[in-house]
């Protein structure tokens, strides 16, 4: 019987203690850090030896500082907290906003996310919702382990009153008003790119135009250089030019195709400006003649150059390759 009566006593004791949990505010003197304000409470729940880690908030010289200790070891990596108040409202706090303290046995919270959204919320966010709520549940994630505790928010509000007088509604307020300043930035950015993008498009669009067009210009001069430079090949061997004058004579060779490929691989020697006009034998020794590439230059000057090809002259008047 007294067994049985120590048990309920001791049951009692404990529902009750978790129901009286309260958030308290105290004034901390340090020979170190001065006076500063700080608010605090013990969780339940996780696993021993971390079943009562305790949430922090402290205002030092007007900085915020928010941490968890006695949550588990903190040093293994992928550190996250996910927080839910009230069994609703999910908020995460993933690794760029988490600070391992030096001991490896707390985490400093440096801003949360709404589950969902990428919009960085900060510190004060975080007390609102303690403020504002009757329960935080709370899952501490790493590569080693998960732990989950609570927290009841009774005596949150006033404990914070007292730290932060009506600081929190100030920066919600001021966060509000900077996150609207950025929507329009964000909206100008967009805009600005969208604008950079559509003047590329038109740029990319007109280049096209006149890329397509420089390609087929080149395509029908080339067209035309291969029917000029046919017709230019077929009359050199029917009628030559000779030292510049038309002639009645003729021009064979043993292999007229080889003798027209080395015609033709000549004129890719012509600069951009100059313009074939044909071909000539000019005199070099009695009875030879070199086989001369005719153009005009860029300055309108007719040029001649030798490409390596000899004829002579026989007795019945044709031009025979050397």
């Amino acid at each position: 019987m007294n067994k049985l009566l120590l048990l309920c006593t001791f049951v009692f004791l404990s529902v009750v203690g978790l129901n009286a949990q309260t958030w308290k505010h105290q004034t901390i003197k340090s020979d170190f850090d001065g006076s500063y304000d700080r608010v605090s409470a013990l969780g339940y729940g996780g696993s021993s030896p971390y079943d009562t880690p305790k949430f922090i908030a402290r205002n030092r010289n007007d900085k915020l500082e928010i941490y968890i200790s006695n949550l588990g070891y903190t040093g293994c990596d992928d550190n996250e907290l996910i927080i839910v108040f009230d069994s609703k409202r999910r908020y995460v706090v993933s690794t760029g906003l988490l600070i391992e303290s030096l001991d490896k046995d707390a985490l400093f919270i440096a801003g949360i996310r709404q589950s969902g959204d990428d919009d960085v919320l900060t510190e004060y966010h975080l007390i609102n919702e303690i403020m504002k709520s009757s329960k935080m549940s709370i899952r501490f994630i790493s590569s080693c382990k998960v732990n989950d505790f609570y927290y009841r928010l009774d005596g949150s509000t006033s404990a914070f009153n007292k730290m932060l007088g009506n600081a929190v509604a100030f920066e919600l307020k001021y966060y509000e008003e900077q996150k609207e300043q950025r929507a329009i930035e964000k909206r100008k950015r967009e805009e600005e790119l969208a604008m950079r993008i559509a003047r590329r498009r038109v740029r990319d669009s007109i280049l096209k135009i006149e890329e397509d067009s420089i390609q087929a210009w080149k395509a029908m001069r080339r067209d035309k250089l291969n029917s000029t430079k046919d017709s230019i090949l077929e009359s050199f061997f029917e009628s030559p030019m000779v030292d510049g004058k038309p002639s009645d004579y003729k021009v064979i060779v043993k292999n007229k195709q080889l003798t027209k490929s080395l015609m033709s691989r000549n004129l890719a020697f012509l600069k951009n400006g100059e313009e074939f006009v044909g071909y000539n034998l000019k005199t070099s020794t009695l009875g030879q003649y070199r086989l001369m590439l005719v153009y005009i230059d860029k300055d309108q000057n007719r040029k001649e150059k030798y490409i390596y090809k000899s004829f002579r002259l026989d007795e019945n008047g044709i031009f025979r390759g050397m």
